[in-house]
């Protein structure tokens, strides 16, 4: 027997008897179990609010026809302006009008007095029909809702895609509708619903809802830097959010950010369990710890009459000061 063969089964032998001799050593980033996707920073370049650019496509009965306005951008805040406040609300597709309560309404006023004034000039010198007709609320898209001092209940007034109002009345102890004599601009009290809508939508991380490591990928990248988490560890850097739930104020056409270099990216990767393509969500997070989604958003509104809708804008939405940015920029740079 040669010399070296008696080292190499004394190696062995030892290797052998040590528990977990393979399995003790720590898996390196690259051995971790998470989902196989192409991850990094992304610029976004020249995002700003093109003066407020807002670009209405209706479709009806087969032909499209679309009306341009600028100056459409969320303002500050909403409140009363003088003795009269007014909210415009969209009534959507599915027939289910928001019901908010006064408080939260209020962050939707509207404040611009031009635009208060030409909403109550323009509703104020309708007349409306005496008889009552088939066309109902269900018809509407955007609803008006008219709050004057003293008044306990607001003045409602329901806009049509051809402009025509409907006013509620009763007749025989039931609800019926009232139509104006003539039309109002629809497209623009559309764009200034729109301007003013000052809604929270709420989010829920992926983290909290996928259970299969393999299927979950988390990057985090700054300007210089970039890392990636699986599932657990996603969970516990976001442990502090209850229920990992965000709630977010959107923000129509925002003024370009000035310190975007700044933000970190947080890309949330998922793959179906039935395999497919992954589906990704990216977060910008800013020095004051809000996190914040960008897009250039068509949204599309899909009417009971089979008529549809195409708003193309800018979009932003925020939510408040949530995560320790120090934090997730030294996990970054580390």
């Amino acid at each position: 027997m040669k010399p070296w063969k008696p080292i190499l089964l004394i190696l062995l032998a030892v290797c052998l008897s040590i528990s977990g001799c393979t399995s003790t050593t720590p898996p390196t980033d690259t051995e971790k179990v998470m989902l196989s996707a192409d991850c990094g920073w992304q610029e976004i370049e020249d995002f700003g609010s093109r003066e407020g650019r807002l670009v209405i496509t209706d479709s009806i009965d087969g032909f499209q026809e679309s009306h341009e306005f600028t100056g459409i951008k969320s303002p500050a805040g909403g409140g009363m302006v003088g003795d009269t406040a007014i909210f415009l609300g969209r009534f959507y597709p599915g027939g289910a009008y928001p019901m908010v309560t006064f408080e939260e309404m209020s962050k939707s006023f509207v404040t611009d007095v031009e635009e208060l004034n030409w909403i109550i000039e323009t509703l104020e010198k309708l007349t409306f029909s005496t008889v009552k007709n088939t066309r109902r609320e269900t018809e509407a898209r955007v609803v008006a809702e008219v709050f004057k001092k003293g008044k306990k209940e607001p003045d409602i007034y329901w806009v049509c895609a051809d402009g025509i109002v409907l006013k509620e009345g009763e007749e025989d102890g039931y609800t019926c509708f009232y139509e104006s004599s003539t039309p109002i601009d629809y497209y623009f009290i559309s764009a200034l619903q729109l301007k003013y809508e000052q809604e929270t939508h709420s989010y829920f991380l992926s983290c909290a809802q996928i259970t299969a490591p393999e299927q979950y990928r988390l990057c985090i990248s700054s300007n210089t830097g970039h890392r990636d988490f699986t599932l657990e560890e996603a969970r516990d850097l976001f442990s502090g959010l209850e229920g990992m739930e965000l709630a977010f104020t959107e923000v129509v056409n925002p003024d370009p950010i000035a310190n975007l270099e700044s933000y970190l990216k947080i890309t949330e990767y998922t793959s179906p369990l039935e395999g497919g393509e992954n589906v990704s969500r990216s977060f910008y997070l800013s020095p004051e710890g809000r996190l914040k989604i960008f897009s250039k958003n068509n949204l599309a509104y899909f009417y009971w009459n089979d008529e549809q809708e195409i708003l193309d804008v800018y979009w932003l939405l925020e939510s408040e000061p949530v995560l320790d940015y120090s934090e997730f920029l030294k996990l970054v740079n580390d």
